[in-house]
């Protein structure tokens, strides 16, 4: 049962993806039922899976559990398999993840209500929740370091579902951060950390350890927060008048 369980945690979001996508925009302003239905289903089964994991059911035990679906790289003795686990530390994540996320989702049904993209971001919403979940449960490092481009890519496009909001919300960021080059740069870094930082870190943890890891990432941020403020002073900085 428990197999079954941990595949539709990971599984649901991509249907709620592909369905939302195929016949979103018939829906109008009733698409949010499917995605953020299954949202809240998953949040359920992974409040099971958590439990159990938690309290060494069978059959997580000590060890955890895992469950593989097929093969995806037969190389003679390297096999890469697509296969999930659940040990104590997944369970804690799948509990923040899906808790999050289904507030997104439920929080979005108002913010979003009146953007013509609103059933192309429930849709994208969904295939972000699907990149998260196999980023926790995912049982391999290659199968990892795919998700991670996998969720950057959700990431932009509901971003990128936002049409009308987030062209407001631009214009206040380049009156803010400046025109031209300097703004352009901002959002190419802002969109490459959320694309590879994930995946950047991962190797610096394997390379250098935690400790280096933490040292390299802290010294980077420090670089760009000095150099980002370099390059944006004399700009005229204001704070957005309040809307109500």
């Amino acid at each position: 049962m428990f197999d079954l369980l941990i595949v539709l945690i990971v599984g649901l979001p991509l249907v709620g993806f592909v369905v939302t996508a195929l016949i979103g925009r018939r829906l109008d302003r009733e698409a949010h039922w499917i995605p953020v239905g299954l949202i809240v289903l998953v949040w359920a089964i992974s409040m099971v899976v958590a439990f159990a994991t938690l309290t060494h059911a069978e059959p997580f035990g000590e060890a955890g559990h895992g469950t593989s679906l097929f093969t995806w790289i037969p190389a003679g003795d390297f096999q890469v398999h697509a296969a999930f686990y659940v040990d104590a530390l997944t369970a804690c994540l799948l509990i923040v993840v899906t808790t999050i996320g289904m507030l997104v989702h439920i929080y979005s049904i108002g913010y979003m209500s009146h953007d013509p993209g609103y059933w192309r971001f429930f849709a994208y919403l969904n295939l972000f929740m699907f990149s998260m979940l196999l980023l926790v449960t995912a049982d391999s490092f290659l199968v990892l370091f795919g998700v991670v481009f996998l969720l950057g890519l959700g990431q932009a496009l509901s971003i990128a579902a936002q049409s009308a909001l987030v062209a407001e919300h631009c214009q206040e960021e380049i009156r803010i951060y400046g025109h031209d080059a300097v703004y352009g740069v901002y959002r190419l870094l802002e969109r490459l950390g959320n694309a590879l930082g994930p995946l950047i870190a991962s190797l610096l943890v394997i390379f250098w350890g935690y400790q280096g890891a933490f040292v390299a990432l802290s010294a980077f941020v420090l670089f760009c927060g000095i150099a980002f403020t370099i390059a944006t002073r004399g700009t005229d900085w204001e704070p957005a008048p309040a809307s109500l």
